[in-house]
């Protein structure tokens, strides 16, 4: 038994037995004995060759384990599971004789994996062929959940007496993983959560590596691999079975705003991505709260962490993300894609359906505080913007799709934004942006502020940003129908620069063919067909689309969804 439980422990016979001339007859002469056709009779060979493994003397070598197991199968192959438990453990024949990384359906099915386990070697659990071939015995029948937890506690027990062997017990966490895996996508529910409750929590070793914070690089990549197959994050009874752990390393990432120093941030990295919500809002406020000398980049690569389980764990969309801890934490990670992110989200979603007069569309993310996350009072407004956040955004070199949908949302949001946006472009920095996210962002000037937006811009500033909002060729679809709207509103609004800019918009159409952006064509022409200084430039883009749709419907070319388009909006202006 002793021999069973320190398995790993034990040290293996380095050298083969001697070979014995007596177990070579033997073997030789039951090798000829023919068949018995008797059923009793086979059974009886069978297990007296299983007694005479028990009784024998010398040692035998791996060779004679695989002639005395053929044999033993050829009269009755559910004797090979007594014969191998017979052999000793410490000499690991049963893998070496018995060929298991190869072994048939047929004879995992009489074998135990207890046994396999037990007399398996550091190089069985080294070899993943082995140990899918123990995972294999183990499944073959669909095991009950007091099988699956007696075959994880074997593991366990010898991960907790061979802890200093970090190479044996990486591969045994890849084992457990590979277990947790399978057995969680057999079990039910209810057996599932027993099930990690017993690992997680009960065994020794599992609890002792999850509460260590000085483990190698190797361990901590197997224990977060036996992590990602065991636990959700997004369950919040997986939350809640862990909270003592995750609890522990919040207090250890919390102490290290105070010192300085984080020497366990891969651990705290770990486990915070299975806190509860409401703690890492917590985190998050004392992040903003503590000295900025404290927040060393090991603190701030964490709080990224902290960022990214809080986007996984928001998945109501109907309820509000706490916009105002979200700003004020862009003072400390200003650099952070995940965190603009969830600020154009929390942003858009203070905002009414459709605030920009064009289609509802879906968000990026699709995550939000549940009731339940939310504080007690200030969630539903944006509040007061920190005092550097605009002029921090705007000093940004680069801009993603996050950074328009937070200047778009803010100008709609908060007065005194627009005007702040205004002098941004006029001082030429926009050049540097790609148009594409620059665009949403003037729109919404245009939009929100009409007549009074136009008396914002200098005159090269605008003139420059209308001729990007010119047809031009490699323009996504929502891009070209937003530079219309721009065109238009432009054009209906500046009463001093109209002709300057119809003139402009007419030179681009001339160096067009007819086929060529005849969508935006009748567009703009169905916006402005009512405003009257500007009767000639609408009949000009209204004839273009005339002279398309008699090619159009005069060719054999079949119709797509733009031609659709293009026919509605000709019917429109006409």
């Amino acid at each position: 038994m002793h021999k069973c439980f320190s398995h790993f422990q034990v040290v293996r016979r380095q050298s083969q037995p001697s070979a014995s001339s007596e177990v070579e007859d033997f073997l030789t002469k039951i090798e000829g004995v023919p068949l018995p056709e008797s059923l009793s009779a086979r059974i009886h060979n069978a297990y007296e060759l299983v007694d005479w493994l028990r009784l024998v003397e010398p040692t035998l070598q791996p060779q004679d384990i695989v002639r005395l197991s053929t044999v033993v199968e050829r009269f009755h192959p559910p004797a090979l599971k007594d014969l191998f438990e017979n052999l000793h453990p410490a000499d690991s024949m049963m893998w070496q004789g018995g060929d298991l990384k190869t072994a048939s359906r047929q004879l995992l099915q009489v074998l135990s994996f207890d046994w396999m386990f037990t007399q398996s070697s550091e190089a069985e659990i080294t070899d993943k062929q082995c140990r899918e071939t123990m995972l294999e015995c183990l499944f073959l029948r669909p095991p009950t959940r007091v099988q699956i937890e007696r075959a994880v506690f074997l593991i366990a027990h010898d991960i907790c007496a061979i802890m200093d062997r970090e190479s044996l017990v990486c591969n045994l966490l890849l084992f457990l993983s590979a277990i947790m895996q399978k057995a969680l996508s057999q079990l039910s529910k209810e057996d599932g959560a027993r099930l990690k409750e017993c690992v997680l929590m009960r065994a020794p070793s599992i609890h002792d590596l999850s509460m260590s914070g000085d483990l190698p690089d190797t361990l901590q990549e197997a224990l977060c691999t036996f992590l990602d197959v065991s636990l959700d994050p997004n369950s919040e009874g997986d939350r809640e079975m862990v909270s003592s752990i995750c609890a522990y390393w919040t207090e250890c990432f919390k102490a290290s705003f105070q010192s300085g120093r984080l020497q366990t941030g891969r651990s705290i990295k770990l486990w915070l991505s299975y806190a509860d919500p409401n703690i890492l809002l917590n985190v998050i406020d004392q992040a903003c709260d503590a000295n900025n000398a404290t927040l060393t980049p090991s603190v701030l690569e964490v709080l990224e962490s902290v960022l990214d389980s809080l986007k996984s764990s928001f998945t109501c969309a109907s309820s509000r993300i706490p916009a105002s801890q979200l700003l004020r934490l862009y003072g400390v990670l200003p650099n952070s894609e995940v965190l603009e992110e969830m600020i154009a989200v929390a942003v858009t979603s203070h905002l009414p359906l459709c605030h920009d007069g064009r289609p509802a569309r879906a968000k990026t993310l699709n995550f939000s505080l549940s009731p339940r996350y939310l504080p007690n009072s200030g969630s539903s407004q944006l509040g007061i913007l920190p005092a550097d956040f605009i002029s921090r955004l705007f000093q940004k070199t680069t801009w993603t799709d996050s950074t328009s949908r937070i200047v778009s949302g803010l100008v709609y949001a908060q007065s005194g934004v627009a005007e702040e946006f205004v002098a941004w472009l006029n001082s030429g920095a926009w050049t540097a942006i790609p148009f594409e996210h620059l665009l949403p962002a003037v729109h919404a000037v245009l939009d929100s502020l009409g007549d009074d937006a136009i008396d914002l811009f200098r005159d090269t500033t605008m003139i420059a940003l209308f001729d990007r909002m010119l047809p031009q060729r490699r323009r996504t679809e929502g891009l070209g129908q937003l530079c219309t709207r721009c065109i238009c509103i432009l054009i209906k609004a500046d009463a001093i620069r109209k002709q300057q800019l119809a003139s402009l918009l007419q030179k681009n159409m001339q160096r067009l063919a007819v086929d060529q952006f005849t969508l935006e064509s009748v567009c703009i022409a169905s916006r402005l067909q009512s405003f009257s200084p500007l009767v000639d430039l609408v009949t000009e883009l209204a004839e273009r689309g005339l002279q398309w749709a008699v090619r159009h419907f005069s060719g054999p070319e079949g119709e797509d969804e733009e031609d659709r388009m293009t026919v509605v909006q000709l019917g429109v202006s006409d």
